[in-house]
């Protein structure tokens, strides 16, 4: 008889995840030693993620036509982020929340939308939209810099989300 945590496992293994994960750029690194911390803990999940088999794009590429699981009728980011299981974001800006506004717009997508906030934010206008997001019913989960990116926190926290999303969608 099989073991039902191994049963489980392989039926997770075979229901990938849409994840779109916005934060930093990835095209060139920051001069700013905590963006481009950001940079490299963003790449860590991307690799994680895709590793364990999910379909990872990352927001800058929403509109590049090389990402064939985009259709060519979604013209808008709107549209575009309806298509995710989860939609991620590792905020340590304010041009991270901002590229992340269509979020706070659609309550749909809002139910889907887990925010990283770096503490250190708070009280800073990057700090207020993303409590503006938390309003609107965006989970906003924050994290302490520079600790959660050196000691795998961050990277740890969006894999555990994952799967626990991964294990909700088995059981509806």
């Amino acid at each position: 008889m099989s073991d039902p945590n191994d049963l489980l496992l392989q039926s997770m293994k075979g229901n990938p995840l849409n994840i779109l994960l916005y934060g930093p750029q990835l095209d060139c690194n920051s001069a700013d030693e905590k963006i481009s911390g950001l940079q490299s803990k963003r790449k860590d999940i991307l690799g994680r993620l895709v590793d364990k088999g999910h379909n990872v794009f990352l927001a800058e590429n929403l509109n590049n036509n090389e990402a064939s699981f985009l259709s060519e009728e979604l013209q808008s980011k709107d549209q575009m982020v309806r298509r995710y299981d989860i939609i991620i974001g590792l905020v340590g800006s304010l041009d991270d929340i901002e590229e992340m506004s269509p979020i706070v717009t659609d309550q749909m997508v809002v139910d889907k939308s887990h925010i990283y906030f770096e503490s250190g934010l708070t009280g800073t206008i990057a700090g207020d939209k993303c409590e503006e997001a938390r309003g609107k019913g965006v989970v906003i989960n924050d994290y302490i810099y520079p600790e959660a990116l050196r000691d795998c926190h961050l990277l740890g926290d969006v894999c555990s989300l994952i799967k626990a999303i991964q294990y909700m969608n088995l059981s509806i």
